[in-house]
């Protein structure tokens, strides 16, 4: 007689053969399961030799024999599909999943498979597990699909390690700092039903189960804003996310400062119980708080609250000889250093040193002082395949004091030794000296003041300053070599040095500052793997062109990914529904091009770049195709007829493919995909992690990359009213895009030639 655990583990199983499927596909999923268990080693078997017996015992009834094949078991999954059974059938759903883009390894997955099939069976037999089996099999199939693309890459490899080694592995994962809350929720998925097998733990079951919202917003609150008076307010900005996760693609996480539309700031004062009077009074004090720091953050020159060359020089002396005669202020005097050459308040600094992300760290080899900047993309972790494709880069970089600033601390450093309040009374004595207006802030404000008067890419200050939050939407798409960062660096200090007449700032280079030292995205593709994959694709597209009939629409397509490739490059284009827009988009006389990819958020945010002749030219040869295809299907195919017409005239998107059934399908991430995964089995967007980080590489100006990639902030738009901005610097623009394009061997390839 069975067991109540055997009952429930054989009902388990036997969901698996849907009643909806014929005998051929239970012999054919049941040939699945047997090469499944091929793949567990020993420790597995060992670990699971009972689930491994049940199932065993089940498949028996069913032909085992003959081999079947990864097609058969695609079709049991459409048919599943078609009939809207994933759901319900979800455990033969789970078996039937396979892989449908080449970005990841079959290995490793078929692996997740019968690990995963291996717990769900017990956890069954345990009972009170439903919930987590299902979500597990669910969150692999959503994986073979390609929904997951941004957990594989951080998924640990099941082929290289123990079992209790992987769930290790998955709980310091969803532990980690540097990943995302969705990232967290779907490595729990994982980890929760592997380490309750693994434990035999019993299930619980919650009356009042508390999961994360999936309708509502979440809300991010930067750091306390520094004011120019120090005066008592407590100011936070708070930024509130309205828009639920679940309706934004990876790309829009990415970006989720760049759309203002959906973001909302708001200045807190602390509030206190007071009459109506009072309020209003302090409602106004509060609005004025709140445009000060609107006006702060954009270091304008006429800003008359920012510190003069004449005040910081004035600091520095004073400072200097404080520190020469080794007076009471000595360590006084260095914190103010620290502040002023790493743009950071005394409270930054404190904070920074207790954390384990960017701080100040001694270097017992070279006996100096360094600051170990941490920073991680979400791009960061890759798949191993492609670490021949992706450019290497580390967590961190490590940069040197200048030598005679380090030669000042301690090995063990000194804010101990200083308090804030002996801060204020050596800044008040200067001041009072010299009639200056210096305060703690306004000296760590001058790092980037400085930097904004010069036009330095506010991507890499931020890096440099380890901001935490309220990051530029350039962030995730640049790829940082250590010699950009000293270059700021090298020069602020040259700079502090000029107007102090002091050397104390200077900063020597040392060794080679771009051997394997860049931080950022990886997804700056090395140009020689995409010159290879160019001459392919072109050569391949010629070869079709001289072929019958029958291959119009094989080269139709490939065409269009071609075109594709093409105008994303030269236009940073974002992977949405509709990619490229529509003929009306763009202008072929001035080359002015019409973008707007972010309209499925809250409002339309637009932009306009020119393309270059290049990307013109070949625009021309499309068009000139979509017209000889239009003539050739006017009778054979209404159908498609009409939709070449319909591109052309504008009333439909300019890009598009051709099924297998004379079908039309339009561009879109998911149409998008299969064919780039043949040759970047990376990320949709990497055109976008290339095409900027290549910017910075050529010193363009920052306010025009931020154009381009659509980042501006709102009264920033480029061509916009307050801009200052024109078509010829857009022109000047698409100029360099274009000599990048020809450095890749992209060339002008003709449409579909009909003999």
């Amino acid at each position: 007689m069975k067991t109540d655990a055997g009952i429930r583990i054989e009902i388990f199983l036997s969901s698996i053969f849907a009643s909806i499927l014929d005998r051929d596909e239970k012999d054919s999923i049941a040939q699945h399961i047997v090469y499944l268990i091929s793949l567990a080693d020993a420790d597995l078997k060992s670990l699971f030799s009972d689930e491994i017996k049940a199932l065993e015992s089940h498949i028996s009834s069913y032909n085992i024999v003959k081999k079947t094949t990864n097609e058969s078991i695609t079709s049991i999954y459409n048919k599943l599909k078609k009939n809207r059974l994933l759901i319900e059938c979800h455990a033969s759903a789970f078996v039937c999943a396979i892989l449908k883009f080449k970005t990841y390894n079959q290995s490793e997955f078929d692996k997740y498979k019968i690990i995963i099939l291996l717990c769900a069976i017990r956890l069954v037999g345990i009972g009170s597990h439903d919930s987590p089996v299902k979500s597990v099999l669910n969150e692999l199939r959503y994986l073979a699909n390609g929904i997951r693309e941004e957990l594989w890459p951080i998924l640990p490899n099941p082929t290289l390690i123990s079992f209790t080694h992987l769930i290790n592995e998955l709980n310091n994962e969803r532990e980690s700092e540097s990943n995302s809350t969705s990232i967290h929720i779907q490595l729990s998925t994982y980890y929760v039903p592997l380490n309750n097998a693994n434990k035999n733990a019993k299930g619980i079951t919650r009356k009042n189960n508390k999961v994360y919202t999936k309708n509502g917003g979440n809300i991010e609150i930067s750091p306390v804003h520094h004011q120019d008076e120090d005066d008592e307010h407590i100011v936070h900005e708070i930024r509130a996310v309205t828009e639920s996760d679940k309706k934004r693609s990876q790309w829009e996480k990415e970006e989720q400062n760049s759309a203002p539309t959906d973001l909302q700031s708001f200045m807190v004062v602390k509030n206190h119980d007071l009459s109506v009077v009072e309020k209003r009074q302090r409602a106004i004090k509060a609005n004025a708080i709140a445009d000060r720091i609107k006006v702060r953050k954009q270091s304008l020159p006429c800003d008359f609250k920012i510190l003069s060359a004449y005040e910081v020089s004035s600091l520095i002396k004073y400072c200097n000889f404080e520190i020469d005669n080794e007076t009471d202020h000595y360590y006084s005097a260095v914190v103010i250093y620290l502040c002023l050459f790493f743009g950071r308040t005394y409270q930054e600094i404190d904070q920074m040193q207790k954390s384990k992300q960017t701080k100040f760290v001694y270097d017992q080899k070279s006996k100096n002082w360094t600051l170990k900047i941490k920073h991680k993309t979400s791009t960061f972790k890759q798949e191993y395949k492609v670490r021949d494709l992706i450019t290497k880069v580390s967590d961190h970089l490590t940069l040197d004091f200048p030598v005679k600033f380090s030669n000042l601390l301690d090995k063990r450093f000194i804010l101990k030794n200083v308090k804030v309040s002996d801060l204020q009374d050596f800044l008040s004595r200067l001041n009072r000296k010299y009639n200056l207006r210096l305060t703690l802030s306004r000296i760590a404000n001058y790092f980037i003041d400085y930097h904004r008067s010069q036009n330095i890419d506010p991507v890499l200050l931020e890096v440099y300053l380890s901001l935490q939050t309220f990051q530029t939407s350039g962030m995730p798409y640049s790829n940082i070599s250590k010699s950009s960062l000293l270059s700021i660096i090298q020069k602020y200090g040259d700079y502090l040095s000029d107007i102090s007449d002091t050397d104390i700032f200077k900063l020597e280079q040392k060794g080679d500052p771009d051997k394997n030292e860049n931080i950022g995205t990886p997804l700056l593709i090395q140009d020689k793997k995409i010159v290879i994959i160019n001459l392919n694709h072109i050569a391949h597209l010629k070869e079709l062109r001289t072929l019958n009939k029958p291959y119009i629409i094989d080269f139709h397509n490939k065409f269009v990914f071609y075109v594709y490739r093409m105008l994303t490059m030269a236009s940073g284009f974002r992977p949405v529904t509709g990619t490229c827009g529509k003929l009306s988009d763009i202008c072929l006389d001035s080359g002015m091009f019409w973008i707007s990819d972010k309209e499925n958020r809250n409002g339309i945010s637009a932009r306009c770049i020119v393309l270059g002749d290049i990307a013109l030219k070949q625009l021309s040869f499309y068009l000139q195709h979509l017209k000889d295809l239009s003539s050739f299907f006017s009778i054979r195919n209404k159908v498609l007829y009409q939709r070449f017409i319909e591109s052309l005239n504008a009333k439909e998107h300019l890009l598009f493919f051709i099924g297998d059934n004379d079908e039309i399908i339009e561009v879109t991430p998911t149409s998008i995909n299969p064919y780039m995964d043949k040759q970047f089995p990376v990320k949709l967007n990497w055109h976008r992690h290339y095409i900027r980080s290549q910017f910075m590489r050529k010193n363009i100006d920052p306010a025009l990359i931020g154009s381009f990639m659509g980042h501006e902030e709102i009264g920033q738009e480029g061509l916009g009213r307050f801009s200052s901005l024109s078509y010829c610097d857009f022109k000047k623009l698409s100029e360099v895009v274009n000599s990048i394009l020809k450095s890749l061997n992209f060339e002008v390839v003709g449409g579909c030639k009909i003999r």
